[in-house]
């Protein structure tokens, strides 16, 4: 192979290792179970959150600018969920199986950085160390 050569597959080598950094999907690993996320920041997404989808591939995640007490409720959404505040790498508050179309406040009464919505029926449990990827 001529020098030429080598010199451009190295560079598409280089070229399709930043593709793939770039491309990182997020995620949240609860002790030893991962979940893809959608990262919601800004107000309109936080409103928005889930309502109206009729599924979660795996989960969504809310990031908050400061800690502090965060409401959330089911109001027009159709699956049920849990719901994980998190803060300081771990699980602060869980609320199980929260019931679709409610539009009662599930306040954790604890400060959260984040909070994580998942699919009803998991085990996780306040202690839980948690480990964000973005």
């Amino acid at each position: 192979m001529d020098r030429k050569s080598k010199i451009r597959n190295q560079a598409l080598v280089i070229f399709l290792l930043l593709i793939l950094i770039g491309c990182t999907t997020p995620k949240v690993c609860i002790e030893d179970e991962c979940y893809k996320v959608e990262i919601v920041t800004t107000p309109k997404e936080k409103t928005q959150g889930l309502m109206h989808k009729e599924n979660l591939e795996d989960g969504m995640l809310f990031l908050f600018p400061i800690e502090a007490v965060y409401t959330f409720w089911m109001k027009d959404t159709l699956i049920p969920l849990d719901i994980i505040w998190i803060n300081n790498n771990e699980i602060v508050y869980v609320a199980k199986d929260t019931t679709p179309y409610s539009e009662t406040s599930i306040n954790p009464n604890v400060n959260a950085k984040y909070v994580l919505e998942i699919n009803a029926g998991s085990n996780h449990k306040v202690g839980d160390k948690v480990t964000i990827y973005t």
